[in-house]
């Protein structure tokens, strides 16, 4: 009969036989909202439901139906276990006839955390179809346990680096199962998946075969740091005429100066700004910059007396430097009348004894005060006029 206020009533098929799996979906009130019904030309009575991992249906009990109605899972023995799986619309996925050559009913099912099920009942049936042990009795409990065979492996593919502008790619495809759904911890329902750039994290996903069955694997991305520069203080000062190193060396690191030197460290001597630009394997590059000032020390100086005697101390005048000076343009001596008394040009000057010896046109030069010239050119090509005084004792 129709459904009606007082009366839930069936409307679904009846296939025949002596009974039907009749399935109800009611509201809270308990009133039915529809209903289906599975079997065929035999008997079939429902004994256990379950919902799956997915959202369907598991449905099972005993049928002794052949092929006939909507039943297309063909009989084994007497009764067999009969199992389907529904749709939320109430249509039939898969099914299913377990058991052995004799009489089987089923009444319990169960899921692993996995998906697989784990199903039982009464047997009388020796070994035959899926039963692999002989019956001990009138009836025996048989239970089965199904096996899942799903795994899952996220395989990933592009650069895992933050400066990267390519996304990571995730494939979790299971090729032999072209039905499998697919869940990721982001919400997608894809079977690949793109991470933007950048975007480290733990990136998880369920899959399940139209079975239930599941299978889980989890990717971890971590995205290293960028490269860190260190080339030294940022600001340098060298004396003239001396050097100094920048840089440091990282492994696997490449590097290019805006000298044009592509070494982790450069030996510099000229003050100005040094740049380098630094690319970690990952291709993250960062700047470096370190301004170098050069301090000039101007360490030129001529003793103020000498005593030209030739006991060999102190027998010459001449003009020292520090490595900060190229070469001694010109040093002259003269008298206080400003006769010259010594002239020499374009020499680098040294501790070696050399210089004046105190000899005027040939005779020793009188004793007294004389005035002393020089003209300095430094290693970075600039000059500078120095004078003195240098006194002969005798």
């Amino acid at each position: 009969a129709p459904p009606t206020t007082f009366n839930n009533g069936k409307d679904a098929t009846f296939y025949g036989g002596d009974s039907d799996y009749w399935l109800l979906e009611l509201n809270p009130d308990g009133q039915k909202i529809r209903d289906w019904s599975f079997g065929g030309a035999g008997l079939d009575d429902l004994y256990a439901i379950r919902e799956n991992p997915l959202g369907q249906l598991v449905i099972g009990g005993v049928s002794d139906s052949g092929i006939s109605g909507n039943k297309s899972a063909a009989p084994h023995g007497g009764y067999d276990y009969w199992l389907l799986g529904i749709d939320t619309d109430g249509s039939p996925l898969w099914q299913r006839t377990v058991g052995g050559t004799d009489d089987d009913a089923l009444t319990k099912i169960a899921f692993r955390p996995n998906g697989s099920y784990v199903i039982g009942g009464h047997s009388k049936s020796n070994i035959g179809f899926e039963k692999t042990e002989n019956n001990l009795g009138l009836n025996d409990f048989w239970v089965l346990s199904f096996e899942c065979d799903l795994t899952a492996d996220i395989v990933q593919s592009g650069a895992i680096s933050p400066c990267s502008q390519d996304s990571v790619i995730l494939n979790a495809t299971i090729a032999a199962c072209p039905t499998c759904t697919y869940i990721w911890n982001t919400g997608a329902g894809e079977n690949i998946i793109g991470i933007p750039p950048g975007m480290a994290g733990i990136y998880s996903v369920a899959i399940n075969d139209e079975f239930g069955c599941a299978a889980f694997d989890t990717a971890t991305l971590l995205f290293p740091p960028p490269p860190v520069v260190d080339i030294g203080p940022e600001d340098t000062l060298i004396v003239q005429g001396q050097s100094a190193t920048i840089g440091v060396y990282h492994s696997g690191y490449h590097y290019l100066w805006n000298t044009g030197d592509t070494t982790a460290t450069i030996n510099i001597r000229s003050a100005g700004l040094y740049e380098v630009v630094i690319t970690d394997p990952n291709g993250c590059t960062a700047i470096g910059k370190v301004l170098v000032r050069v301090a000039k020390r101007s360490n030129v100086w001529v003793p103020n007396i000498f005593s030209p005697n030739a006991d060999g101390y102190n027998d010459y005048v001449s003009i020292y430097a520090d490595e900060s000076v190229k070469q001694v343009v010109s040093f002259q001596i003269a008298d206080r009348w400003g006769s010259l008394c010594y002239r020499r040009d374009h020499f680098v000057p040294s501790y070696q004894t050399d210089g004046w010896d105190g000899v005027f046109r040939g005779k020793p030069a009188a004793p007294g005060v004389y005035s002393w010239f020089a003209e300095i050119e430094f290693l970075d090509g600039s000059r500078e006029i120095l004078e003195g005084s240098v006194t002969i004792v005798r």
